[in-house]
């Protein structure tokens, strides 16, 4: 009976792991402490999948931030340009739809749209 109990027990133990909320909370709050505060975030949810992107304009790189859904836990990506001190907002499209061709041809499949 002894071991039934503690067989039962290590079970609930290995499904309530799986039950946390899976963030990247630990991971953007590193890239705050080392960076600062992004010059633009943009986020996209969709039920339990969501992405947000902090881009860094004069320092030449955005961090995308990835958990939930398809993805499981926290996926963390880094992407660099040349540094731009006062992007419009045409030339941030392009930068933005760069990075989205990058990826894709990378990891083909695999990307969610951002906003």
């Amino acid at each position: 009976m002894k071991r039934f109990i503690k067989l039962s027990a290590l079970l609930l133990f290995i499904i309530c792991i799986g039950c946390a909320e899976q963030n990247c909370n630990d991971q953007m709050t590193d890239v705050r402490n080392d960076y600062g505060s992004a010059e633009e975030t943009y986020g996209y949810d969709s039920g339990e999948y969501h992405t947000i992107d902090w881009w860094y304009w004069s320092n030449g790189f955005e961090y995308t931030f990835t958990w939930g859904g398809s993805a499981g836990g926290c996926q963390v990506s880094k992407y660099t340009f040349t540094p731009i001190l006062k992007p419009s907002a045409g030339f941030k499209d392009v930068i933005r739809q760069s990075k989205v061709l990058v990826e894709q041809f990378i990891c083909p499949g695999t990307l969610m749209p951002t906003q």
